[in-house]
Parts: structure tokens; C-alpha cells; sequence
């Protein structure tokens, strides 16, 4: 079963709608009318509210990097300019078919052979919607023959408005360079916020926080509305990415860092034949206590 409309659930306070042709993407989730995904406003995969990120999240340094005796070249993958440094794996630029769909959830399935990525893999995503908030469950299988590099995460896009939080916990946050890859991480003591509760919408950043402890929060004052996101242990890393003049925020949940395949020392997570790494994030939305 393939579509090319948006699939819709509504659940009390919540509408949720996906479009499998477009990356299995979110393209709405409201709550009591509000977005809390950015409104999809053009057409490409761009514009989505959130996509997920597999068989690798972020970016992978000119798409090079060296596995066992392999040298692996990855071609550009970001529609519409050229970009050095392929992002985000490759089925958020797929076409999803749905595996299940009932009146709550929606499970979608992506089957990739070999190609660019030199590994087979099945990749699963599952929508449950209820009255009390949605849960996202990401899963990645290696169909290879050999051991595969692999990461999971999603991609969501938050409206940025004046007064707009966040608060998320972490021990460490990536340097980055212009172009998005790490430079050097900074650990601290303990976890820490390492935005101080200010107003992130005065803020330029584009970086991955490492060590998460505990859930993730967007709040925005001006509606009285606050997100929290509970993402499983396996989504230890938060990417964070907002530019003032943008309109929206990125807050990431991931598997593993920006350009894991590169970096030292490694902590990589790899597949042997038949493996399956999974995951999910709970979403809940209410009023923002004052």
C-alpha cells in the first residue's frame, strides 16, 4: 500500500498527519489548534514538519569515511543546492509505504537495497497517537551481509516565536565548525542546562549535546503551551539548530553524534547481519504551568 496524500489521526485534543511519499514525514501535529510542529507551508520534503533520520543522522564529512578495509563514498544528498557534507541518511528522501494503519496509529516500512549506502536495510516508523500525547518508535534492521554502521533519530521543526524555550539536559555539547561538524567536545561535571532557560530565539546554534538526563522541553509563554519529549536511553545525543530569521527551531533526538563514522576516539554503534537498533520518543502537550 502506497500513498500520496496525507494519512490523518486525530486523537481528543491532537491532529496528526503523515504523507508516506514524502519521507513518511510529519506534515501537521496540533494541539487544540496550536502547531507544535511548524506548519508545512511549501511542498518538498523541506517543509515538512519532522522526518527521521536513517541509516545515519547528521552529516558524515564529505561523505568519506573508512569501514574495516572499506572506503565508503556517499554522494550529496540535500535537494535543490550543493552541499559537501551528505545529511541525515536517506529515508527522509524515500518513499514510505504503509505496513498498518487503525483508527490511532500508523506503522510505515522502507525496504532499501544496496545502492549509495553500500548496506541493505528495513526501516520501520510508528505513529500511536492518543489522548494523552503521540508516540514516535523508529527502528532500523541491517538486511546486509555484513556489519553495518548505523544511527536512528528524528528531525523535528518547532515554531520559533519571541519568547520561545528550551530546556534539555546534557553533560556535553559538540564546538562546531561553520559547516556543522564537530571540533571538540566539552564535557562538564554533571548535566547540566546549557541554555539557562533563556529565550532560544535570540540564539544562533548549530550543534549536537552529548549525555542526555531526562526529558527534552519547548515551552512558548506567549500561548501558555508547553512539549515534552521523553526520547528512550538510545537517543543520548540532541541536536540543536536555530537561526533568529529562520521561524523555526530543531530540537534532535539521536543515536550518535555528527559524523560518528569519522570521529575518535569511536563509539559508533554497528549492526551484524539481521540486527535491529529501535527506539521511540513520547510527545505530550499541555498548558504551561504558571
Amino acid at each position: 500500500m502506497t500513498g500520496h496524500d496525507d494519512i490523518e489521526l486525530s486523537a481528543d485534543d491532537y491532529r496528526l498527519a503523515i504523507r508516506p511519499s514524502l519521507g513518511g514525514a510529519i506534515t501537521r501535529f496540533e494541539w487544540r489548534g496550536w502547531p507544535v510542529f511548524r506548519p508545512m507551508a511549501g511542498s518538498t520534503i523541506l517543509d515538512v514538519g519532522c522526518f527521521p533520520m536513517v541509516p545515519f543522522v547528521n552529516r558524515i564529512a564529505h561523505g568519506r569515511f573508512t569501514f574495516g578495509s572499506k572506503s565508503i563514498r556517499l554522494s550529496p544528498n540535500f535537494p535543490g543546492e550543493p552541499h559537501p557534507h551528505p545529511l541525515h541518511g536517506d529515508g527522509w528522501l524515500s518513499d514510505w509505504r504503509v505496513e498498518r494503519l487503525d483508527a490511532g496509529s500508523l506503522r510505515l516500512i522502507l525496504d532499501r537495497p544496496r545502492g549509495d549506502w553500500p548496506w541493505a536495510y528495513t526501516a520501520w516508523q510508528s505513529f500511536d497517537l492518543s489522548p494523552t500525547g503521540l508516540t514516535i518508535e523508529l527502528a532500523l534492521r541491517s538486511d546486509s551481509d555484513r556489519p553495518m554502521p548505523a544511527a536512528i533519530g528524528l528531525h523535528p521543526y518547532f515554531p520559533l516565536i519571541p519568547g520561545t524555550r528550551y530546556r534539555g539536559r546534557h553533560r556535553g555539547a559538540f564546538a562546531t565548525r561553520p559547516d556543522g561538524l564537530p571540533q571538540r567536545l566539552t564535557l562538564l561535571d554533571a548535566p547540566a542546562e546549557w541554555f539557562a532557560d533563556r529565550p532560544i530565539a535570540r540564539c544562533s546554534v548549530d550543534t549536537v549535546h552529548a549525555n542526555r538526563d531526562g526529558p527534552l522541553s519547548i515551552a512558548w509563554p506567549e500561548r501558555g503551551i508547553e512539549l515534552v519529549m521523553h526520547p528512550d536511553p538510545i537517543f543520548a545525543f540532541t541536536g540543536v539548530f536555530v537561526q533568529p530569521d529562520h521561524g523555526f527551531l530543531c530540537i534532535e533526538p539521536m543515536s550518535e553524534q555528527t559524523d560518528a563514522v569519522n570521529q575518535q576516539p569511536k563509539t559508533l554503534r554497528i549492526l551484524a547481519p539481521g540486527d535491529t537498533i529501535a527506539g521511540s520518543v513520547r510527545m505530550e502537550v499541555g498548558l504551561l504551568a504558571s
